[in-house]
Formats: structure tokens, sequence, C-alpha cells
């Protein structure tokens, strides 16, 4: 090897070793959550955080890209602008958790229970929200751009003016739910229960409607593309 590639080469696995530190997690800073509950800003990537209780916590900005918090304990933790982005948060309790203007695409939320959250513009392109608790929850403004949300429970939900094109909606449950300029374009709605759901102003052009039940309990018939066949 001549000695100019080999200085390529430890520049590279330089480059490397700098990367993959850049994503590792803080262990400073997962010490200090775990003892303080409060941990802004910290740089906790990759952390392992599954089950943890962390109840009321203060994670305001905080960097959980790829983090594992499996089954964790949030309720009513404060996650305004954090990178969640690729977490695992699956069947985690984030129960009245702000998490505002978060970025959790590609995070799997499967099973988890967001009742009442604020996730206002936060970013869910992507992400995993199958079975998900997420009645009461704000998510004006939204975008979850390619979501699958089969068979969650969004009863009462605010999705006003949220992106939800190419989101899989299979059999999830919008009884009352605000959908008020939401773009639903080229959606899976398929059984979707839409009672008395607000949907004015949404855009609902190449939504798959059949088997839903339309906003006044009647339900749409095959081949419901774009509209309500009755």
């Amino acid at each position: 090897m001549t000695k100019r590639c080999l200085v390529a080469a430890l520049v590279a696995l330089g480059m490397l070793s700098f990367a993959g530190q850049a994503v590792a997690a803080d262990q400073a800073h997962v010490e200090r959550l775990m003892s303080t509950g409060e941990c802004a800003n910290c740089n906790l990537a990759g952390a392992d955080l599954g089950g943890a209780v962390l109840i009321g916590s203060d994670l305001s900005g905080a960097d959980l890209s790829g983090a594992n918090l499996n089954g964790a304990h949030l309720l009513a933790s404060m996650l305004g602008g954090a990178d969640l982005s690729g977490a695992d948060l699956g069947g985690a309790n984030l129960t009245k958790a702000d998490l505002s203007g978060a970025n959790l695409s590609g995070a799997n939320l499967s099973g988890a229970d967001l009742g009442t959250a604020n996730l206002s513009r936060a970013d869910l392109g992507g992400a995993g929200l199958d079975r998900a608790d997420l009645r009461r929850v704000n998510l004006a403004g939204a975008s979850l751009i390619g979501a699958s949300l089969a068979d969650a429970d969004m009863r009462r939900a605010n999705l006003g003016g949220a992106d939800l094109s190419g989101a899989d909606l299979n059999g999830a449950d919008l009884g009352r739910a605000n959908l008020g300029g939401a773009n639903l374009k080229g959606a899976n709605l398929n059984g979707v229960n839409l009672t008395m759901a607000n949907l004015a102003g949404a855009d609902l052009d190449e939504a798959d409607l059949s088997g839903a039940t339309w906003f006044d309990n009647i339900p749409c018939g095959p081949d419901s593309i774009g509209r309500c066949n009755r």
C-alpha cells in the first residue's frame, strides 16, 4: 500500500470513528437523566432506556435518535423539540407528554399510549403507530406522511391541518376527530370510523374509503376512492 493510500485509509477510519462517536449517547447525560429526571438538550442518542421510569422528565431538545424507550414511562414528560427519529417507543406511556415540534420520523410507537399528548407540528413521517392510543391527542399541523396508524384509537384527536398523505389508517377509529384542512391524499382509510368527524376542507383525493363509516354514520361502499360512495 502506498503512503498516499495509507493516509487516505486512516482518514476514512477516523471519520467513521468520529461518526460513531457523534451518535453515541453521553454516559454522563444518561446518568444525569436517571438520577435527576432533568436532561434538556442532552445527547442520549442510541441510549438503552427500555422500561425506564421517566415520569415528568425534562427532555426538551434532547437527542434521543435511535434510542430504546420500549415500554418506558414518560407520562407528562417534556419532549418538545426533541429528536426521537428512529427511536423505539413501542408500548411506551406518553400520556399528557409534550412532544410539540419533536422529530419522530421513522420511530416505532406501536401500542404506545399517547392520550391527550401534544404532538402539534411534530414530524411523524414513516412512523409506526399501529394500535396506538391517540385519544384526544393534539396533532395539529403535524406531518404523518406515510405513517402506519392501523387500528389506532384516534377518537376526538385534533388533526387540523395535519399531513396524512399516503398514511395507512386501516381500521383506525377517528370518531369525532377534527380533520379540518387535513391532507389525506392517497391515504388508506379502509374500515375507518369517521362518525361525527370534522372533514371540512380535508383533501381526500385518491384516498381509499372503502368500508369506512362516514361522518353521518353511513358506511361507504366498495371502490370509494376519493369520496364515500353510498
